[in-house]
């Protein structure tokens, strides 16, 4: 499957007041901690823990608007024996994320506001779709983000956050 992206920093009240219009205008699905292990491999392979733990692989550049997902779920116990499994294997965590989510659909449409530590707070909109459904899925989540009143920050400024992040934050 493609997972259609996009994402937007939010100030302190632009995320206050999100919260608020989704608790109204979507469906709130959960709200948990997560810890996320970027592990220090060719590819973009996490480790996360909240009520549950999961494995996942995505292609393609860190902010790009699609990749292709691949996610294996565990039982929340199995986050330190896959630590373990890929440490034995040489690959091991370059950062830690911890980050408070809230979790929303708007029909086919996951919409989920992050609160990450060091980081700011964010909302991502997404979408699993089949390769040739990637434009589309674009477009409805664009359409989303507009009738929110929230706008995409360019990939330019997540890809400098987000090195600045790993400089400051690397293990």
């Amino acid at each position: 499957m493609i997972e259609v992206e996009v994402r937007s920093l939010l100030t302190d009240e632009e995320y206050t007041n999100l919260s608020k219009t989704l608790h109204q205008k979507a469906q709130f699905i959960n709200q948990e901690e997560q810890e996320t292990h970027y592990l220090d491999s060719a590819i973009d392979l996490r480790i996360m823990k909240s009520n549950k733990t999961k494995l996942w692989m995505k292609s393609g550049k860190m902010h790009d608007n699609n990749r292709e997902e691949i996610e294996i779920v565990f039982e929340k116990n199995d986050f330190e024996k896959l630590l373990k499994i890929f440490e034995k294997l040489g690959i091991k965590t370059k950062l830690k994320w911890f980050r408070k989510r809230i979790t929303f659909t708007m029909g086919e449409l996951t919409l989920m506001l992050d609160d990450t530590l060091n980081y700011g707070k964010i909302l991502e909109v997404e979408k699993l779709c089949n390769e040739n459904e990637v434009e589309k899925s674009e477009k409805e989540i664009k359409a989303i983000l507009n009738e929110l009143g929230i706008k995409e920050t360019p990939k330019e400024i997540f890809e400098k956050k987000y090195a600045e992040y790993l400089r400051l934050y690397s293990l």
